[in-house]
């Protein structure tokens, strides 16, 4: 749990960290990449367990491709138990000028077994500056 755990926020640290570099796509389009995170705390529960949550996403890409990751959870500190997760991992292409598509998995561990699902899904920004954020799981 506890590997599984810190080897995804290595993977986000690193997308970070280490842009992706390709001489060729460096000519053609430029990469981009960032993280936003919401929620990234350690706090105290409701039954005095001792809580980090995060809630965020990362990406990498460029205009014509991005890989995005989309996640959230609550680990109990004091047994390094994962208390719920949620995790989508998707690539994302523009459709229009302010629309992407987007379609990958989506990894759920609530209290019991794992669950996987497909995901596509519509993202973009509306008139009015309206964001549109909107997922099918199959």
């Amino acid at each position: 749990m506890k590997k599984l755990f810190f080897g995804a926020l290595t993977t986000v640290a690193l997308a970070v960290v280490l842009p992706a570099y390709n001489a060729e796509a460096q000519e053609k389009s430029l990469t981009f990449y960032g993280v936003q995170m919401e929620e990234f705390e350690y706090r105290r529960g409701d039954e005095g367990e001792n809580l980090f949550t995060y809630d965020g996403e990362a990406f990498v890409g460029t205009d014509e491709f991005k890989f995005r990751w989309l996640g959230k959870g609550e680990v109990d500190g004091d047994t390094s138990e994962v208390e719920e997760m949620e995790n989508r991992f998707v690539g994302q292409i523009p459709i229009s000028d302010f629309f992407d598509f987007k379609a990958g998995i989506r990894w759920d561990r609530p209290k019991g077994n794992d669950h996987v699902f497909g995901v596509i899904g519509l993202t973009g920004l509306a008139q009015q500056w309206f964001e549109v954020d909107a997922d099918a799981f199959i």
